[in-house]
């Protein structure tokens, strides 16, 4: 059984599995608390629960009486998609049992859970055996790097979690004008968008729109498409002048798909895009300040608040506040 680590919970027994599993490493690789002391097979009460904090979980595995297996996930805070796994531990007489991939799947789910879209993760670099049980469990080595505190090189792994929405971003095409021309007209999707996205939506509008940007080399304006259909369209348009180094991004998601998930996926797959394709370091995008879907859509895609300007916009006759999100290139 699994359960979540509580700051009321033995931190004593927590620290004992961990000083137990990991001071088989310790020994394999001669660390010592002189040459490593940060290592957890020396760690005590005290720093344990000084970890437990709000963007950090501990989760232990239970063999009906004390905890064997040990776990601890870590949401970045540059990042908000990415989660770290630290201290993977079974204790010595229980390994060999699947415990760890136990809490290594469970880690997943929960990260997939609460939004997490990559996961990373630290190892000894010559630690060869624990190297190719984390391959196996479809994790790929993204660096290897040096630090001066620590007596060995960090191999450093990661995986990116499967989206349940297999969307993808391609070129607008002529075959698109029906869906095109259903799904933008909607009052729901223009009231959030500015002036030139007109409604109604007509088919000649669809048709305009098509011939405008299906052309384009490189692309900038992609289809939002799911099984085969363009559900919705989102855009990335690099700056001139002094503002060269910045893209604006825009979109828009057909109404019966809200809510599933797919905007998040296809603003990582467009940022990825921008960051690969143009020479830039920064992509914002300008929501409506009463657009909160859009704001946690952002959000949930890494971006973050940058600027709130006061009823700086006028739509339908009112003004509105404009906000500034931006992800920056790592």
């Amino acid at each position: 059984m699994i359960q979540r680590v509580l700051l009321q919970n033995d931190f004593g027994i927590l620290v004992q599995l961990l000083n137990d599993s990991f001071g088989t490493v310790a020994r394999d690789f001669r660390l010592t608390k002189e040459n490593c002391p940060t290592n957890s097979a020396f760690i005590t009460s005290e720093e344990l629960k000084s970890q437990l904090t709000e963007n950090r979980e501990f989760y232990t595995f239970n063999n009906g009486i004390v905890p064997v297996g040990f776990i601890a996930i870590e949401r970045s805070l540059e990042d908000p998609g990415t989660f770290y796994i630290e201290k993977v531990a079974v204790q010595p007489d229980f390994r060999h049992e699947g415990i760890g991939k136990k809490l290594m799947s469970f880690a997943e789910r929960r990260i997939e859970e609460i939004g997490g879209s990559r996961i990373s993760l630290g190892l000894i670099n010559s630690n060869t055996l624990l190297k190719k049980w984390y391959i196996e469990q479809g994790y790929t080595i993204t660096t290897i790097k040096t630090y001066e505190h620590l007596p060995f090189n960090v191999c450093f792994m990661e995986k990116v979690i499967k989206k349940k929405n297999l969307i993808t971003l391609r070129k607008w095409c002529d075959s698109d004008l029906e869906s095109l021309a259903k799904y933008a007209d909607n009052y729901e999707i223009a009231r959030f968008l500015t002036d030139a996205f007109p409604y109604p939506y007509t088919v000649e509008d669809a048709k305009a729109y098509i011939l405008m940007v299906k052309d384009e080399n490189p692309v900038k304006c992609f289809a939002i498409d799911l099984n085969g259909e363009a559900i919705g369209s989102i855009g990335i348009f690099p700056q001139a002048d002094v503002h060269r180094k910045n893209a604006e991004m825009g979109y828009w998601l057909a109404e019966e798909f809200w809510g599933q998930g797919i905007m998040p996926e296809a603003i990582g797959q467009i940022v990825d895009y921008g960051f690969k394709t143009f020479d830039i370091t920064r992509i914002f995008a300008r929501p409506y300040g009463h657009n909160l879907k859009s704001q946690r859509v952002l959000v949930k895609a890494g971006f973050v608040l940058e600027a709130r300007f006061e009823k700086a916009l006028f739509k339908h006759g009112e003004f509105v506040d404009e906000l500034i999100y931006a992800i920056r290139k790592k």
